[in-house]
């Protein structure tokens, strides 16, 4: 039997300088609604409001008076905390406008096969004091457009980016750069829940098996944030100053911390939907399925473990695609790489667009869920041209109902 997910957001610890956050429940599912877990014993509230608590607070660096649990920040990194980019658990804000990268978009690099990498696996600007940073990032947007068989006109932002400092002069030419803005992480449990399709479940590119994987790479690549799981700093080989910085300790963060903070994702609700009224949520829904959107973007995915519910609606596949040339990655001499791309579950939508205008795929290039759905090719070519040749009217409605996810 489906039924609906029940989560709760809880409240920071008291005394600790971080964002309040109100209590709040949302859905997600269908059927009578059911709370996912039973109400947790005191030290399982206790550890998610930790985990709140430390999401939200700025680390700082190792040595610091009185910094206990938070301190060990760099020596190279792009954020002091988990909130910076995935605010309240949710999207990160994208690129607006050319010039520097928002922080919440970072360069993940790919180094050439049989290379010694002189940086780490994330191009990090900020750095302690005595430590250089690694270099900048900036893009311009170049202006794409065309017209639906209609006749009415689209108009899509190309980004492209630019180096700086550190790594304009020391990257290989053959240095793959990945452009990856960072997702929400609200649902994380309900996705874990999903037997494991390969290799992975979590990453633009699927290739994270599990929550706690992934919020280890995150700590330690963007952050400087060791951990169990990841126990060094994302330090390049030619980078001594960078090897050879104090730390906070090994690890950086504590275990029982690290599990406070896992604790507090698997917590976050995934923000209810906003259905269309009347007759036009039924036929948004057969269009998205008429288009062949669902394909990918499934409606429910089977999960496992959990008492009461044997599937989510998240509206994904949970697996990777060839989205087509124009998304692919790209290396420093502008050659294009074969990229696959993780079928973005499609809830929250309506959440996000309440707090900001939206900034979708892998690098926010995307302003809207139409300039989306036209950036898809490869696998995904069938769907959009079946988009394409709905009537105007057909378009703007299907565009509604996705953006009320």
């Amino acid at each position: 039997m489906n039924r609906r997910v029940a989560w709760l957001l809880l409240a920071a610890l008291p005394g600790l300088a971080v964002a309040t956050v109100t209590p709040r429940v949302a859905f997600t599912g269908s059927g009578d609604p059911q709370a996912l877990l039973q109400p947790l014993d005191a030290d399982g509230r206790h550890r998610q409001q930790r985990g709140l608590a430390l999401f939200n607070t700025d680390h700082v660096v190792a040595g610091t008076a009185g910094a206990a649990a938070i301190d060990g920040l760099g020596p190279v990194y792009n954020a002091a905390s988990c909130d910076a980019c995935h605010n309240s658990g949710h999207r990160a804000r994208g690129p607006i406008a050319d010039g520097p990268l928002p922080l919440a978009l970072v360069i993940q690099l790919g180094a050439p096969a049989g290379s010694t990498p002189p940086f780490g696996a994330v191009l990090n600007a900020q750095a302690l004091p005595g430590v250089p940073p690694e270099g900048r990032a900036s893009l311009r947007f170049e202006r794409r457009s065309g017209r639906y068989p209609d006749g009415q006109p689209w108009q899509l932002r190309q980004p492209r980016y630019r180096l700086t400092a550190e790594a304009a002069r020391r990257l290989p030419k053959r240095t793959v750069i990945r452009p990856r803005i960072a997702p929400p992480v609200f649902g994380m449990a309900l996705l874990e829940a999903v037997p494991l399709p390969s290799p992975g479940r979590f990453g633009w590119q699927a290739a994270v098996p599990t929550l706690a994987e992934q919020t280890a790479i995150a700590y330690a690549h963007e952050m400087g944030i060791t951990s169990r799981l990841r126990p060094a700093d994302d330090c390049g080989a030619a980078e001594r100053r960078c090897r050879d910085a104090p730390n906070g300790g090994e690890p950086e963060l504590a275990d029982a911390d690290f599990d406070a903070v896992l604790a507090f994702q698997r917590a976050l609700p995934v923000p209810a939907e906003a259905p269309l009224a009347g007759d036009a949520e039924a036929a948004g829904r057969a269009l998205f399925i008429a288009t062949g959107c669902s394909g990918c973007h499934r409606e429910q995915l089977a999960v496992a473990g959990i008492d009461g519910i044997d599937a989510i609606t998240a509206w994904t596949d949970l697996r990777s695609h060839d989205l087509g040339p124009a998304l692919a990655d790209r290396d420093l001499a502008g050659r294009r790489q074969p990229t696959r791309f993780r079928t973005a579950p499609l809830w929250g939508l309506a959440a996000a667009r309440a707090k900001a205008p939206l900034l979708l795929l892998h690098d926010g290039r995307a302003a809207s869920v139409e300039e989306a759905i036209l950036w898809h090719d490869g696998e995904a070519r069938p769907a959009r041209r079946a988009f394409e040749r709905q009537t105007a009217t057909a378009r703007t409605l299907l565009l509604a109902w996705v953006e009320g996810r």
